[in-house]
């Protein structure tokens, strides 16, 4: 079900995003960093294995987020996503948790 945000709501996400980036900015763990290209460009600039690399961490990341957001549910269909994307983007980064969402949303 897609429904429209309020104003406030709205808010509160982007300034609780730019927190965590803020927060997660200087702590990137390289091993962790998204691979920015495709499969044939990887195969092309012989980067096949950074980019294995960044597709199983990018596994990971997702597995780990649908598992933060089941573990947020205290009710029916109520979910303390906050604190789910809190503890993702805690262990991938901002950048990481963007592009997991980016690619899958």
């Amino acid at each position: 079900m897609k429904r429209e945000l309020p104003a406030s709501e709205k808010q509160f996400c982007k300034e609780i995003f730019a927190a965590m980036f803020k927060a997660t900015a200087g702590r990137i763990d390289p091993d962790k960093i998204v691979y920015p290209y495709d499969l044939s460009v990887a195969v092309e600039r012989q980067e096949k294995s950074q980019y294995a690399a960044s597709m199983r961490t990018d596994n990971e990341c997702t597995r780990d987020i649908d598992a933060a957001i089941n573990a947020s549910c205290y009710k029916t269909y109520y979910y303390h996503l906050d604190f789910a994307v809190m503890s993702a983007v805690r262990e991938y980064g901002f950048e990481g948790v963007n592009a997991v969402l980016a690619s899958h949303i």
